[in-house]
């Protein structure tokens, strides 16, 4: 179970989740124009942290997702899902 961990939203996510959800994070942000320095500002949250989870290195805790959905305008199934 090397490749899996336990995330904020109570369920086992792989890398490979990780990783898509971390290119459509880059993705949006990109297409609002907001540089990694505002998008991490805005959510509370490390620049060093969002590089990691637009790598896919890393997970999030509840309060980061729904505050990135806040910033990035886009719903929990857009995130998940890319829909």
């Amino acid at each position: 179970m090397g490749s899996r961990f336990l995330m904020g939203l109570d369920c086992v996510v792989t890398k490979e989740f990780n990783a898509e959800m971390g290119k459509r994070i880059a993705q949006r942000r990109k297409e609002l124009g907001i540089t990694r320095e505002q998008l991490a500002s805005d959510v509370g949250i490390t620049l060093r942290f969002l590089f990691d989870i637009e790598a896919g290195k890393k997970g999030m805790s509840l309060e980061t997702f729904v505050n990135l959905n806040k910033a990035l305008d886009v719903s929990a199934d857009w995130f998940l899902y890319g829909c």
